[in-house]
């Protein structure tokens, strides 16, 4: 599989994201191994197995914290079963991420 995503704005991403990993006021959890997200093109190429989908649905969702349009990405899978799935995992994380936003602005308001 090769994949290659867009820049979401190189230091203007990395300045919305913040060193720490930290969107819209709430730590997104980053492994290490991954690329920086402010890495302007990636490809992706290994075996069965090695966490490729995590990796492409971590950084999809990366560039999006980050201010990029969908339309600004190309990710690039061998089949129609690998976009299916990919095309879920991104959209499950992001509901993840904005039902945990959507609650502690919730819990921020005076009672």
């Amino acid at each position: 599989m090769t994949a290659t995503a867009a820049d979401a704005g190189g230091a203007d991403a990395a300045a919305a994201r913040g060193a720490d990993g930290v969107h819209a006021g709430f730590r997104v959890a980053r492994p290490g191994a991954l690329p920086p997200a402010e890495a302007r093109l990636v490809v992706v190429e290994a075996s069965a197995g090695t966490g490729k989908t995590f990796f492409l649905e971590h950084r999809v969702v990366d560039l999006v914290l980050a201010g990029a349009e969908l339309g600004q990405i190309l990710l690039v899978t061998f089949t129609d079963k690998a976009v299916a799935e990919l095309r879920l995992r991104i959209r499950d994380v992001l509901d993840r991420l904005s039902r945990i936003g959507a609650a502690s602005a919730g819990s921020e308001e005076p009672a």
